[in-house]
């Protein structure tokens, strides 16, 4: 009796840690309510997500969504896909995380094509960065070699150092590609 006991106790806690697994994502509407899931597909306009409750996919828009989580917060690494909310606005972004931290730095690449005398392609990478544990990001226009626009795109994110801002004013990160990380990066090991 003690051992059919034991073994019913494993049996319950793998189902349950497969389960954990098998949908390892929770959705968050705009409207507050939670969706345990499993986000498998997503492009531009939406995520196709299969619920835990019917083992069904469902389609959600980003315009519905204001997030997506991983149901072990461990698991929210750089370079995974966010979402999150464009400050100021109703609108949901696609994001890829490419510095965690307390300030954490997100980028997303769109391209656009023009003919001319073939196919040109042209991809930006516009930068946004956020608080570790909020929802809502700022849009990063310009990068620190243009410093009065990028404080303005920054206030209130760097001000609690001054350490970060002596270096911008005086162009620290004016001759580096990614400075907009740097910063960050700088920010999250420095301040």
């Amino acid at each position: 009796m003690n051992t059919l006991f034991k073994l019913l106790v494993v049996l319950v806690f793998s189902t349950v840690g497969h389960a954990q697994s098998e949908y390892p994502h929770v959705l968050i509407l705009k409207n507050g309510t939670e969706i345990k899931g499993k986000a498998f597909f997503w492009n531009n306009r939406k995520v196709v997500f299969r619920l835990a409750s019917t083992g069904k996919k469902e389609e959600f828009k980003y315009k519905t969504l204001k997030t997506i989580k991983s149901s072990d917060p461990e698991k929210a690494y750089e370079g995974a896909f966010v979402l999150k909310q464009l400050k100021g606005t109703d609108k949901t972004l696609r994001l890829i995380r490419v510095v965690s931290g307390e300030l954490e730095c997100f980028y997303q690449e769109t391209s656009s094509s023009y003919y001319t005398y073939g196919t040109e392609v042209v991809a930006t990478t516009v930068y946004y960065i956020g608080r570790q544990h909020e929802d809502f990001v700022a849009k990063v226009k310009n990068g620190p070699r243009f410093k009065k626009r990028f404080l303005k795109d920054v206030d209130g994110f760097f001000n609690d150092c001054p350490d970060v801002m002596s270096k911008i004013e005086k162009g620290f990160f004016d001759g580096q590609l990614d400075a907009t990380e740097e910063v960050v990066r700088y920010y999250n090991t420095k301040c």
